[in-house]
C-alpha cells in the first residue's frame, strides 16, 4: 500500500495513492497530457487538460465520463469524491461510480440550466444503455462560477451523494438504495471517475475538475 496523500486544493481527502493522479502537488492532481491509467468515453478528444484541471468540451454530444480502475466496487464500501468549478454557462456533470462500462454505472450530477436555474442534483443510473434519474433534489444553492465539493459514497447497497462548499460545508445530501437489478448489473464494476452530459439545451463545456479521489 502506498502512502497517503492530500488531493485537492480546495478540498483535500486522505486517499491511497492511485496511479495517473499526480503526487508531486496537492493543487494538480491530473496527469497532463490526458490521461494515462484514464479512459475517456466516448471519445478523449472531447476531453482536456488545462491548468491542472479536467474539462469536457462541447464535442461530441451525449453523456461522456472519464474513469479509472479503482480497484472496489459492489463489495466494498468507498467514496468518490472531486472538486469541481460550475460553468460559466450551464451546468450538467458529477461523478460516477459502479462503473462497468457506457451503458451499466451509477452516477450522481449538480445541474445550472433554464429548467433548474437554482440548482439541481440528482442520483442516477445507465443500465442496458438506457439512462434515468431516479432521485433527485431541487433547488439547490448552486451558482455558477463557483467551486464545490461533491462526494458519492457507497456503504453496503446505499449511495449518499452530498454537496458541499469549497470550505467543505455540507449544502445537501441525496440518499438512495440500489435496487436488486443495479446489484446484479453492477456486480464486476472496479471503475469510477468524472461524468458530464453535452446536449442542445445541457451543454456543458465549462465546468471544470479540480481534484479526484477514491477513499477506502
Amino acid at each position: 500500500m502506498k502512502k497517503p496523500l492530500l488531493v485537492g486544493a480546495l478540498m483535500a481527502f486522505v486517499v491511497w495513492s492511485l496511479p495517473g493522479i499526480a503526487a508531486a502537488s496537492s493543487a494538480d492532481p491530473f496527469d497532463d497530457p490526458l490521461l494515462p491509467g484514464w479512459i475517456a468515453l466516448p471519445s478523449a478528444k472531447g476531453w482536456v487538460v488545462s491548468t491542472g484541471a479536467v474539462q469536457r468540451r462541447y464535442s461530441p454530444t451525449g453523456p461522456g465520463a472519464l474513469v479509472r480502475s479503482v480497484g472496489m466496487g459492489m463489495a466494498n464500501d468507498f467514496t468518490v469524491a472531486a472538486t469541481m468549478t460550475t460553468s460559466a454557462g450551464r451546468t450538467n456533470a458529477g461523478l460516477t461510480t459502479l462503473y462497468v462500462n457506457p451503458a451499466n454505472h451509477m452516477w450522481a450530477k449538480i445541474e445550472i440550466s433554464p429548467g433548474h436555474p437554482k440548482g439541481f442534483m440528482s442520483i442516477g443510473h445507465d443500465l442496458g444503455g438506457k439512462t434515468a434519474s431516479l432521485l433527485a433534489q431541487a433547488n439547490v444553492p448552486l451558482t455558477k462560477s463557483t467551486t464545490y465539493g461533491v462526494t458519492l459514497a457507497k456503504v453496503g447497497t446505499t449511495l449518499t451523494f452530498t454537496v458541499l462548499t469549497s470550505a467543505g460545508i455540507p449544502l445537501r445530501s441525496i440518499v438512495r438504495t440500489l435496487s436488486s437489478a443495479e446489484i446484479t448489473a453492477l456486480s464486476s464494476a472496479s471503475f469510477a471517475g468524472l461524468r458530464t452530459k453535452t446536449l442542445w439545451d445541457e451543454d456543458d463545456g465549462g465546468t471544470r475538475w479540480e481534484a479526484f479521489s477514491v477513499t477506502p
